[in-house]
This record gives C-alpha cells, sequence and structure tokens, in this order.
C-alpha cells in the first residue's frame, strides 16, 4: 500500500457525475468489489486492483472529465463499517487458506493458529490496522486513474480524446476477462500464491517481498502468461489510419504490460 501523504488536501466531491446513489461518502459497491477481486486474485501487488478498478470505472461510462476531477480532487469516499469488515473478514480467509501470515488488526493470534493447524508451520502474523485497509479506497483509485491515463495519454493527440477513452474502455475490459477467467492466467497466478505462502514460512518480513528474486520471477511469469493473450485479442485495426493504429496499438501494449511489470503504478 503507498504511504499517506500528510500534506495532501482532504478530498471533496466532484462536481461532475454522481458518487454513489446511495451514500456520497462511502466507495459505491461495484468500485469496492472491483478492489476486493483484484486483491484477491493477485495479493501484493495492484496490478488487479489498477485493470479491475478501471474497467469499473469504464464500464459504468464514467466521462474523462469526471476521472480527471476525480484525480484532481482526490476521491471523496472511503470503505463503510461494512465494507471494511466485508475486506478484514475476506483477507483472514484467503490468507488462512494460502498461508500468508498478514492478518486485518486484532486477529493476528487467530490466524497465527489458523495456519500452524492447517499448514503445520509456526509464523509470526503481521497485522494490517484499520487506517491501512481504509487507505485502499484511494490508493486503488490512484492506481486505476494511473493505468487509464497511461493508455489515453499518448494516444489522444493521434486519435482524439473521444476515439482515446473508446480505446481505453475497450483493452481495459479485454484485461479485465483474461485475468479472470484465463486458465493459463488462473495458473500462473495459483503459482505466484504459493511463492508468496513459501515466503512467509521464512519469517521474513511483507516490506522485503518485492525485492526478492522469487517474487520478481512470479511476477514475470503471470505477466508471460497474461500478455500473449491480451496482444492477440487486441483488433488489428480500428478504421483509423494504418500509422496510428500501430501507435494506439503499442501504446496500450505497453501501458498493461508496465502494470504487470510493475507492482506500483502510483504518480
Amino acid at each position: 500500500m503507498p504511504e499517506d501523504d500528510p500534506t495532501r488536501p482532504k478530498p471533496t466531491k466532484p462536481e461532475v457525475g454522481k458518487v454513489s446513489p446511495e451514500d456520497e461518502d462511502t466507495m459505491p459497491k461495484a468500485w469496492f468489489d472491483a478492489i476486493y477481486e483484484g486483491n484477491a486474485q493477485y495479493p501484493f501487488s495492484n496490478t488487479g486492483i489498477a485493470i479491475l478498478l478501471a474497467n469499473a470505472f469504464l464500464a459504468e461510462g464514467r466521462t474523462p472529465e469526471w476521472l480527471e476531477e476525480l484525480d484532481t480532487q482526490g476521491p471523496p469516499w472511503s470503505f463503510s463499517d461494512e465494507q471494511l469488515a466485508t475486506f478484514s473478514k475476506g483477507m483472514h480467509t484467503m490468507h488462512m487458506h494460502n498461508g500468508i501470515r498478514v492478518a486485518a488488526e486484532g486477529k493476528g493470534k487467530e490466524l497465527e493458529a489458523g495456519i500452524e493447524k492447517h499448514h503445520g508451520a509456526k509464523v509470526k502474523a503481521r497485522e494490517y490496522t484499520e487506517y491501512e485497509i481504509h487507505n485502499l479506497s484511494e490508493s486503488s483509485t490512484g492506481v486505476a486513474l494511473r493505468l487509464y491515463q497511461q493508455i489515453v495519454g499518448p494516444i489522444t493527440p493521434h486519435i482524439g480524446a473521444q476515439e482515446a477513452y473508446a480505446v481505453a474502455r475497450g483493452s481495459v475490459d479485454l484485461a479485465a476477462t483474461i485475468l479472470r477467467r484465463d486458465p493459463e492466467v488462473q495458473k500462473a497466478l495459483r503459482g505466484y500464491k504459493q511463492m508468496l505462502k513459501e515466503y512467509s514460512f521464512t519469517g521474513r518480513g511483507t516490506d522485503s517481498l518485492r525485492s526478492t528474486p522469487e517474487y520478481v520471477a512470479s511476477r514475470q511469469v503471470v505477466m508471460q502468461a497474461f500478455m500473449p493473450k491480451f496482444v492477440a485479442g487486441l483488433p488489428q485495426t480500428s478504421g483509423i489510419q494504418a500509422i496510428q493504429s500501430v501507435i494506439v496499438r503499442n501504446v496500450v501494449i505497453d501501458s498493461v504490460e508496465t502494470a504487470f511489470k510493475n507492482s506500483v503504478l502510483d504518480k
């Protein structure tokens, strides 16, 4: 999770678009679900969150103006108490199943006992505070917007804002579908989670995880499973001039590949 910036002004509600029909201070359910699923699909990485949350924004038809204002002002929502409880419970269950020694606040001993019972390993759990989990609502929005901007920024001068938005919407939807459904990608993600389990049992801290050869190699396997499917799924032409089509295609490929190469997409 990215560190919180205490100097950042408190976010306010964007004027463009309605944040939530139920509670403007609570993250809308579809967007919370995207963060929850993205974390479950690809834990200890924000690649899954970036793809699925960006797809959730674009699937709702959120306009470029709304996305720009959201980026400028920051998200006006946070997790509700119910969402926080749901995320904490889901994280506990997933980490118990996968033998990952990271617990929700106050659940460390319970997780340690469960891992010892189910996996035969004695571990010391690291507890995420409620603040750290709440911070996901803001950090996840940031990485989703970075992915969107990495696609539309370079191609807008070539094809215009409207067409660039359509390209982003289609390519992010393709990426989300492959991440969720492709058998080879899911197999690679299972291998990645096995790596997390083995790392967890070494007793080393999670802060050093991303610099280990095992982590880098496992992410590479996931990327190698994903990228050929993604490239093959992109249309060869989009009704624009050939040179523009090549530029657009290469930008989209590079942007999504960057999300898989790097665990952090924040500014």
